[in-house]
């Protein structure tokens, strides 16, 4: 979720709303086109916007999906917005829908900052995920910090019964959500760390634990990696785009390298497209020692464009 600061953007959308606001009728009048092409005329959102009565589910799912995500968006500049975002989720919007022409801001995330508390409760209500948090910004945010934020921006504005309302749902800051989950990875790991190489079951591991396995134990110990390969450590699972063998590789540790590939498929290939490689691949980079590229030659590594020549 963008860090939330949508006020001047509303405002300008329902500046903009303001200066093309013309009845829908006048618009279909426009044309000569016969009673029943017209009626079946896919509406622009300029026009769907300048007659709310006129947007539901099915003339909203006649737009592309940019013009859905422009057309939700203004709507946050509507006073009557509730009524028309209501037909469109009784009508099979889903409630998770984005709003931001860039595609990075859930509806529900907006009614926060907008702090519409009862158009956040028939998001939650038609089962948008309070508790999502967002990660693809520099920041991970959830709800809580869009309504935190929204009570900075917008200090004459009473947010508190919008934040209570989220501590209710379970809804905290992502800050906190994250160094939860850290601290859960730390004791998972140490958990692992601790056991008999034979008794982990790998199998409920998540891909965050191991990938933080692998590189605070497994890389730290060679014999202990040796007895973790030997009682089925996962060797081909991808964590992180890469395998154990290809993190061995941008490493440089040879003797990890050569462990490895007594267990390893060594013409594994991730990826897919132009995108997909092997382990010689990414061996083949100019900063990977030789004696890496030579052995992994040796041993019938391939290109990936090699296997599918």
């Amino acid at each position: 979720m963008d860090e939330v600061n949508e006020g001047a953007d509303l405002d300008q959308a329902s500046a903009d709303l303001e200066g093309r606001r013309t009845s829908l009728s006048s618009a279909l009048a426009g044309g000569e086109q016969p009673e029943a092409a017209e009626a079946n005329r896919i509406l622009t959102v300029d026009e769907l916007l300048s007659e709310s009565e006129a947007i539901n589910y099915d003339t909203y799912n006649q737009l592309g999906v940019r013009n859905k995500e422009k057309l939700l968006f203004h709507l946050f500049s509507l006073p009557d917005r509730l009524p028309i975002f209501t037909r469109l989720l009784e009508g099979g919007m889903p409630a998770d829908v984005r709003v931001k022409n860039n595609g990075t801001t859930y509806a529900f995330q907006l009614a926060v900052h907008k702090n519409d508390l009862e158009l956040l409760r028939l998001f939650a209500e038609y089962g948008a995920d309070l508790k999502y948090v967002d990660r693809d910004g520099r920041v991970p945010l959830t709800a809580m910090d869009g309504a935190l934020q929204g009570q900075q921006d917008n200090p004459n504005e009473d947010y508190e019964p919008m934040i209570a309302y989220l501590k209710g749902q379970g809804v905290e800051r992502a800050r906190d959500i994250i160094n939860a989950e850290k601290a859960q990875i730390e004791a998972d790991v140490a958990k692992m760390a601790q056991a008999n190489p034979g008794d982990i079951d790998y199998s409920g591991i998540s891909d965050d634990v191991l990938w933080s396995f692998v590189g605070s134990v497994f890389f730290n110990d060679l014999d202990k990696a040796e007895r973790l390969l030997e009682n089925g450590f996962p060797v081909d699972r991808i964590l992180e785009q890469e395998t154990i063998l290809m993190r061995a590789v941008r490493e440089n540790n040879i003797d990890f390298v050569k462990l490895i590939a007594k267990y390893a498929d060594i013409n594994l290939v991730v990826g897919g497209g132009w995108s997909k490689n092997t382990v010689l691949d990414r061996a083949l980079a100019p900063s990977i020692k030789q004696e890496i590229k030579t052995f992994l030659r040796k041993n019938g590594a391939k290109k990936a464009s090699e296997l599918s020549a």
